[in-house]
């Protein structure tokens, strides 16, 4: 083993002993577990069918629809019934686990299912939905934050192969619920078995399946979209795979060609700094990989990536890919923001244009270290957001907490937990001079060398700004107006403890498209309704994942056919430009 693997990696326990969020089973590293992977796939493909009849069949009906052809007028319709019906339920569902987190099982609501794995703690499947946390109960992450951002990879890399749109390969709906400070994953259960894995790998590289040919070829299509390097994986009988080794095709029950367990879909980022954990977490951006000079290997650094014999070559291409994005791509980002005006930059959604050139969040404190001192509007800015993430942090660990302490469901602690919060915002000095070091570890090079700073007189002016940013973060609604001069939170300021959901993309995309299509058969004054909420959905579905080519394509076309039914010619023109950026 090189200087690259350490004892943590050395048998597989990072890139194996994670939870397989389709089928509710895990990894293999941990006293020989590699059975109760196999075991708890089988077991919940079980539980899938002693299901009620009641139970909907979410994959089925999603797949579905996903096959009709877009002509269809139907089709992008019931598709936003569907993925809304399916966020309802599992936002409904993952609420009633998150706040009984706390109670022994017997006394829960929704009672937890064994279905094999210890990684992430309890698992629940309730409507042909398995839920699953994302905690770092193992120890894996270094962190519950940590644990959840992996989460989240698992959802982009989910919406990376689906944006390939290759044919015949199919993904299942997911959902992320963050509610009182916990992170759940909600997944459609598939029709899936330890049976029915053909490609990749379930326990840690000593058995590789790459004989189905539909699934190698659906695969390999995707590595070129997705810009990634095919590598061998494998230890007695190598298979050179072109994705991830622990992501798993099957071909289903149904006869479906299926691809599962993206946690790990892109190309770590050599940050680590001999934090190995890291390599779960800080991947690279899938712009900033698909925009890349030649193609990457999503397995260096681990396990997975120490049985191709040209693995020094792959670990060097992703140290200059790392290079090339601290010293190229960031800096040209700061001086492409440094160039905006103070009215520019309050126009532009900061994270999703620091998304589309392919810079994750936790570089912000990169940018902001290339923006001049004088560019005063810029820096604050950056450093409004730096504070409102580092604060969600802070609050969501708080939240967790406060589940255990009380150990039942209920809402008004919460609330006057919350108000105490923010009033520890708007009011203590010495505790956001202590944020500080929090915020330099969490996005590193925030502040420069010897740079004196107050932090609590550097954000006294923005409070209502970053109260505001991190309601809309946790989900939270606030009484308005809320005043903050000499005056202080009450929880009856604090309206509605309530749930953020991400989602696969294909929600907005749908309600779009549907929405265009209705302003096709409508009158004047309608459909410039439907035009608005076609572009407004367009707009989230590219803000949720930016680099989605058939997205912006029909974003384009719908702008130009509203361009057409603009009677004044400068309104025509500015919508026209607006469409040719997205074509």
């Amino acid at each position: 083993m090189d200087a690259y693997d350490s004892d943590l990696v050395a048998s597989g326990e990072i890139a194996s002993d994670r939870t397989n969020y389709w089928t509710g089973n895990e990894g293999s590293a941990y006293d020989g577990e590699t059975e109760a992977r196999e075991v708890g796939r089988d077991l919940i493909f079980e539980e899938r069918s002693k299901a009620s009849g009641a139970d909907r069949d979410w994959n089925d009906e999603f797949q579905c629809l996903l096959e009709k052809d877009d002509s269809d007028p139907r089709k992008f319709r019931e598709l936003s019934q569907l993925a809304n019906d399916f966020i309802y339920s599992a936002k409904l569902y993952g609420k009633i686990i998150c706040s009984e987190v706390g109670l022994p099982s017997a006394k829960k609501t929704i009672k937890p299912v064994q279905i094999g794995g210890v990684a992430g703690g309890d698992k629940y499947i309730v409507s042909n939905i398995l839920f699953k946390f994302a905690l770092d109960n193992l120890g894996l992450y270094e962190g519950d934050e940590f644990a959840s951002k992996a989460a989240g990879h698992e959802l982009k890399g989910l919406m990376s192969y689906f944006s390939c749109q290759v044919k015949d390969l199919c993904f299942p709906l997911m959902a992320l619920i963050d509610f009182k400070g916990y992170r759940l994953i909600a997944v459609s259960v598939l029709p899936i078995s330890s049976a029915t894995l053909k490609y990749g790998s379930a326990d840690s590289g000593r058995t590789v399946f790459a004989d189905n040919e539909d699934l190698c070829r659906s695969i390999q299509d995707c590595a070129k979209i997705l810009n990634l390097r095919g590598h061998m994986v494998g230890e007695a009988n190598p298979k050179e795979l072109f994705a991830a080794g622990d992501i798993e095709g099957h071909v289903g029950e149904d006869s479906r060609l299926y691809l599962v367990d993206m946690a790990r879909a892109l190309p770590p980022e050599n940050s680590h700094n001999g934090k190995r954990s890291s390599l779960l977490h800080q991947l690279l951006r899938p712009e900033f990989v698909q925009s890349y000079s030649h193609a990457l290997c999503p397995d260096v650094f681990l396990y997975w990536g120490n049985f191709d014999s040209n693995k020094l070559k792959f670990q060097d291409e992703i140290l200059q890919a790392t290079k090339f994005l601290h010293e190229t791509t960031i800096p040209k980002f700061a001086s492409y923001l440094s160039a905006l005006t103070p009215a520019q930059f309050s126009e532009i959604r900061l994270t999703e244009e620091l998304h589309r050139q392919g810079i994750n969040c936790r570089h912000l404190g990169r940018v902001r270290s290339h923006i001049p001192r004088q560019v005063t509007h810029v820096r604050e800015g950056i450093l409004h957001e730096i504070s409102s993430r580092t604060l969600k942090t802070e609050f969501r660990e708080m939240m967790r907490r406060k589940v255990v302490e009380i150990s039942a469901p209920g809402i008004s602690p919460f609330r006057e937990l919350t108000a105490d919060f923010f009033n520890l915002i708007i009011s203590t000095s010495t505790w956001w001079n202590d944020l500080v070091e929090k915020i330099n570890l969490k996005f590193p090079e925030t502040f420069k060398l010897n740079e004196k700073f107050d932090l609590f007189e550097e954000n006294r002016k923005n409070f209502r700004s970053i109260i505001s940013r991190l309601a809309e973060m946790m989900g939270f609604k606030l009484k308005i107006p809320f005043q903050l001069e000499n005056e202080k939170f009450l929880p009856h300021d604090i309206k509605n403890i309530g749930v953020k959901i991400k989602f696969m993309n294909i929600v907005d995309y749908a309600m779009a498209m549907e929405a265009s299509r209705e302003a096709s058969f409508s009158e004047s004054k309608i459909q410039r309704k439907f035009f608005e909420i076609a572009d407004h959905h367009f707009r989230s579905a590219v803000s949720a994942f930016p680099n989605t080519p058939k997205v912006l394509l029909e974003w384009g076309k719908m702008l130009k056919r509203r361009a057409l039914t603009l009677t004044k010619a400068d309104f025509q023109l500015e919508e026209l430009k607006r469409a040719r950026e997205k074509i």
